[in-house]
């Protein structure tokens, strides 16, 4: 996917920088790895395109439009699909082999298969991209 993300108008990065608040500033380059000359942060309307084209591509049913709000269970509980709204928003069994959760926060997948938490802390940083031409 990494030359349609390229296509697509994604910016190469090459270096980047930190500033610290009691620190100052250090400016970073960042060493290519086979196959991959950069990082690259697409933007989300692009990513997501080019990930559901490429899910497609590989053989998995996409439905857009279509709400998750449940997980199929069999008798001994393995999960074995969702339940979602159809077009007439009426319950719909989508059956799957392989069921990912890949809901963000708040999710309904981890929710319901009582996933426990890891880690919780309050953010001590953050991470801002912005694009600048050239």
């Amino acid at each position: 996917m990494l030359p349609d993300l390229v296509e697509g108008g994604t910016p190469a990065i090459r270096s980047t920088d930190f500033h610290y608040a009691d620190c100052g500033s250090s400016h970073i380059s960042l060493r290519p790895s086979p196959g991959v000359d950069a990082l690259y942060a697409p933007r989300r309307y692009l990513l997501d395109r080019l990930l559901i084209e490429a899910a497609a591509a590989s053989g998995a049913d996409v439905l857009h439009q279509t709400p998750v709000v449940g997980l199929l269970r069999g008798a001994e509980g393995r999960v074995l699909g969702v339940r979602a709204l159809g077009g007439d928003r009426r319950e719909v069994p989508l059956r799957a082999a392989l069921t990912i959760g890949a809901d963000g926060v708040g999710s309904l997948v981890a929710r319901e298969v009582g996933a426990r938490l890891v880690s919780r802390s309050r953010a001590a940083s953050a991470i801002l991209y912005r694009y600048v031409a050239d």
